[in-house]
């Protein structure tokens, strides 16, 4: 049986055992299983697994120490080992559940801090926003993803933004960068950005929006830093990925 009949049958079942605590993240491209309101389990199937490689995971836990992060990264990889070429993800997330697990009444404080964070980007009033997204750019450990969506006031930008920042991975990740750019009732532009810390990065995104004459539009960059610099190449990245998220969601009128 090869890779994607393995992964078929594995997905059947973990989505029988975990019913909606398991499901599939459009935005982000990868699987999630909800362990609790503090704890998130994130799994990308490649296409080496099972047979000839572990699949790729992340995972969000605010309340647990440094000692536990690192009982996780030893657990899955003696995992991977003793049931190399079998699919792994079951005994993985038992194994995540044991180490994050908190106590009903437990009072941590960190935990309660990430959520109140999460909670203050939740969409308060259930608008649905159609938003499109770019495919990561991996470039030394970070990771660019542009999202990108048709507006038409500062409301529009807000419920945009609030959506994205609704996600747990997107709102932990270092820099969430924003461009927009509309005509208001009186035909007049309004535009402007966000560089999020990441200093030049708005205003090219907003230089990118004038070139492709993008008129009712407002783009986010998402880096996740993995700690390695990459100098002047960061800007590359943001603007493919937030050009392709744009093109995606036919914003552009430029080729």
């Amino acid at each position: 049986m090869d890779n994607q009949k393995l992964q078929e049958q594995e997905l059947i079942s973990l989505e029988s055992i975990f019913g909606k605590d398991w499901y599939y993240d459009e935005i982000m491209k990868n699987y999630v299983i909800k362990i609790s309101k503090e704890a998130e389990l994130w799994v990308t199937l490649t296409p080496d697994y099972p047979l000839n490689g572990p699949p790729k995971y992340e995972f969000w836990a605010p309340h647990i120490n440094k000692v536990q992060r690192n009982r996780i990264y030893t657990d899955f990889i003696d995992i991977y080992e003793k049931f190399k070429g079998e699919p792994i993800i079951f005994q993985w997330i038992e194994r995540f559940k044991e180490v994050v697990h908190v106590p009903k009444g437990s009072g941590n404080e960190k935990a309660k801090g990430a959520n109140k964070v999460a909670r203050k980007y939740d969409s308060s009033d259930n608008v649905t926003v159609d938003i499109k997204h770019s495919n990561p750019i991996n470039d030394r450990k970070s990771t660019f993803q542009g999202h990108a969506c048709r507006i038409s006031c500062m409301d529009d930008v807000e419920k945009f933004r609030n959506s994205l920042l609704a996600n747990k991975k997107i709102a932990q990740a270092k820099h969430n960068v924003l461009a927009y750019r509309f005509k208001n009732q009186a035909k007049l532009i309004v535009q402007d950005y966000d560089n999020d810390g990441e200093k030049q990065a708005g205003s090219r995104l907003l230089h990118l929006l004038k070139i492709l004459e993008a008129d009712n539009a407002a783009v986010i960059v998402t880096r996740w830093y993995g700690g390695i610099q990459i100098g002047s190449d960061r800007f590359k990245h943001y603007n493919e990925a937030a050009r392709l998220a744009l093109l995606e969601a036919n914003l552009s009128n430029k080729s």
